[in-house]
């Protein structure tokens, strides 16, 4: 969230800033971004969240997130409710919140693993698939990651919802899940003259 109408928040008005900062405490989503996995056309769409501790607001859960790294337990589950909301703020209000998608073709028996892995990891407690959520760093680290330990964690076990994919088997088009590195690339998929082709024996790469 970060245009409406396609003008920047120094040119809202009160009002504009008012609903932005109210929908923040409630659908921090909204404002942060997410990314999200479907296996039926996206009429459900799978996400990674985090498991804030009781008491902490999300201002204060944002900031932890965003500016020191810290993770928390991650949450699997379905987030379709996030992005049809998106979607309406975007059509009704003018939020540059419109949720993208690209289409990729996967051989089947990987797409119902994948899919397995993804409601079973969705039937386990906050972090008891051993999975922690926190936002990357904007330069890897020097064991190259882009997560470092936190909260009982180790780097390669920490994502954010960009990163969390592949974790289950689905490629994506850019592996740090840092928003701005990842949704030009994304955007190119969705770009592309054809479906993004991972299956077995053919090329991989993208069209």
């Amino acid at each position: 969230m970060r245009t409406i109408n396609g003008r920047d928040r120094k040119a809202w008005t009160k009002d504009e800033h008012a609903q932005v900062e109210a929908i923040k405490l409630t659908e921090p989503l909204l404002y942060a971004g997410h990314v999200g996995i479907s296996f039926d056309g996206g009429r459900t769409i799978y996400g990674l969240t985090p498991d804030i501790p009781k008491g902490m607001t999300p201002e204060a859960a944002l900031k932890t997130l965003m500016q020191d790294h810290d993770a928390y337990p991650g949450v699997v589950g379905d987030d379709t409710r996030i992005f049809r909301l998106a979607e309406q703020m975007a059509r009704s209000k003018g939020w540059a919140t419109e949720p993208i998608s690209a289409v990729e073709l996967v051989d089947k028996p990987k797409k119902l693993e994948s899919l397995e892995k993804v409601r079973k990891m969705a039937g386990l407690k906050p972090g008891e698939h051993g999975i922690g959520y926190s936002f990357p760093l904007e330069q890897p680290n020097e064991q190259g990651s882009h997560y470092r330990d936190s909260n009982g964690f180790c780097g390669p076990a920490i994502a954010n919802c960009a990163a969390f994919p592949p974790m289950v088997g689905v490629p994506v088009p850019e592996p740090s899940g840092a928003l701005k590195i990842y949704m030009p690339e994304l955007q190119k998929w969705v770009e592309a003259d054809a479906p993004i082709d991972k299956r077995a024996g053919t090329s991989g790469k993208d069209p």
